[in-house]
């Protein structure tokens, strides 16, 4: 009896002492979050630009900035499908017109050039996003793509909002499932047992490129009878949000055994990574999250439903993995905003 009741001291022990070290490492994560200046944002909204070059050129500019200002210029602004190429990478990367690396993290300078006018002044008229610093996450075609913009007066440490800018979204975006893993488990400093979170990588370490068909776009296509279809052709319907939070649920997994992707460089590189398509941001404010994505559309064909399904999966085994890691971390009442273009209806 003596022997059971020592051992049991000891767990709790360790208990109390695990718990303390977490809620010291999730109290220095809010504090370091708080030092690079941000607040919280307190409005966010959320547009589907259906192409931003065509929304920033002519009179139209002036319909964004009527949109900016009817929204009561929001702290964060989410866009999704910005559809512009993203630039090319450097030369010693393979980065060449047509092909190699891609910096997905902005445009290339002729599709910027397209869109500038939405972010400096080049003339009397106050650019829509001027107030606003961006996060870019884009594609290797106008396909897709996602855009956050951050109010600048969000910024207290700097009056331009720059310096503390650039520290804040190194240590706290991310734009890849597996980036924003791993910036969390960096974030909390070792305290959160890898193994334990039981997260497998979801996307290749290095290019984070996808298996999929390059024809599974979304939009509803015409069945081969000619007739429009909107998936209930032999097919499941677009998800809607009760359905996918019911669904994907998550089976145990057997530990697999390390490889060479678990190595620290391919850890830096998955958490650099952008989504293939510019789908993914993941923002870390001193005490909430965002998690920003444009959903693929469940489309018409067997090929884009396995698509969508597999999405969801990522997303459901992502969002509890992020819970395992809040738990561990005695930081588990943080809450995360999910938004942008969801492709789901509400039941």
């Amino acid at each position: 009896m003596d022997c059971e009741r020592g051992a049991a001291d000891r767990t709790n022990a360790r208990k109390r002492k695990l718990g303390g070290e977490a809620g010291a490492a999730a109290a220095a994560v809010r504090q370091r979050a708080g030092s690079t200046g941000i607040g919280d944002p307190r409005t966010v909204a959320t547009w589907n630009a259906n192409g931003l070059a065509p929304r920033c050129s002519g009179g139209r500019i002036h319909e964004l900035s009527r949109l900016v200002n009817m929204t009561r210029n929001p702290d964060v602004i989410l866009v999704q499908e910005a559809r512009l190429k993203a630039a090319d990478g450097p030369p010693s990367y393979g980065g060449r017109e047509g092909g190699g690396w891609r910096d997905r993290s902005r445009p290339s300078p002729s599709e910027y050039g397209a869109v500038k006018c939405c972010f400096r002044g080049g003339g009397k008229a106050r650019p829509p996003f001027g107030e606003y610093e961006s996060l870019w996450s884009l594609s290797d075609k106008r396909y897709a793509g996602t855009l956050t913009l951050v109010r600048r007066d969000l910024f207290s440490s700097s009056p331009s909002g720059v310096g503390s800018w650039e520290e804040w979204k190194d240590q706290n975006a991310a734009f890849s499932f597996d980036g924003a893993m791993e910036m969390m488990m960096d974030a909390y400093g070792g305290v959160v047992d890898r193994d334990e979170v039981g997260y497998e990588p979801t996307e290749d370490a290095s290019t984070c490129v996808e298996k999929t068909s390059a024809s599974s776009g979304g939009g509803n296509k015409r069945s081969p009878g000619g007739k429009r279809d909107n998936g209930s052709n032999g097919g499941p319907r677009q998800s809607s949000m009760s359905a996918f939070l019911s669904l994907h649920s998550s089976k145990p997994k057997e530990k697999k055994r390390k490889s060479s992707e678990s190595t620290d460089d391919a850890r830096r590189r998955r958490r650099r990574a952008h989504h293939v398509e510019g789908r993914v941001q993941y923002l870390r404010f001193p005490t909430l999250d965002v998690l920003h994505t444009y959903v693929p559309n469940n489309g018409t064909r067997e090929d884009q439903f396995a698509r969508r399904r597999d999405w969801d999966g990522r997303v459901r085994r992502f969002l509890e993995a992020r819970s395992r890691v809040l738990a561990a971390a005695g930081d588990a009442g943080r809450p995360v905003l999910w938004a942008g273009g969801l492709n789901a209806w509400a039941d």
